[in-house]
């Protein structure tokens, strides 16, 4: 359900156990403040006994490019998608995107423009890019090209 229609019992109920398990949950307080977030929840015998935050969320698929291109022209051309994923997620008000890439200097890039290596898998050599916009940037990049 929207969290503006969340009951006040539920809120209070939730924020009680989500700072006593917060480490073991993981959980990100700027999830809360995501404007599409939502709230499922779990009842037994009319009791709440789970609840569990939901928000949209971009997941980018593979990129590819010309193998023959500088890095001058793919840091040029990241910085271009980089202005168009922002733009998509004002306009769809996701706050978070992800990709993968087993690239390093790749993934560098990427740092440089606000991306965050969130996961590695060992296994795979890849990395989990994060893309994390505070929701109340979401209005601001109305000024984006």
């Amino acid at each position: 359900m929207p969290l503006a229609v969340f009951p006040e019992s539920d809120a209070k109920l939730f924020t009680k156990w989500m700072w006593r398990q917060k480490e073991s949950s993981n959980f990100d307080p700027a999830v809360i403040a995501a404007p599409r977030t939502c709230m499922v929840k779990a009842s037994q015998d009319g009791q709440t006994i789970a609840l569990l935050p939901v928000q949209p969320v971009l997941s980018l698929e593979s990129l590819c490019n010309d193998e023959n291109l500088t890095k001058s022209q793919l840091t040029l051309a990241l910085y271009e998608i980089h202005v168009l994923i922002k733009k998509i997620m004002r306009d769809s008000e996701c706050t978070e995107a992800y990709f993968t890439t087993s690239h390093d200097e790749f993934a560098e890039l990427c740092e440089a423009n606000g991306w965050k290596r969130h996961l590695f898998d060992e296994k795979k050599h890849t990395w989990l890019m994060r893309l994390q916009l505070p929701s109340d940037l979401l209005g601001k990049l109305c000024e984006l090209p």
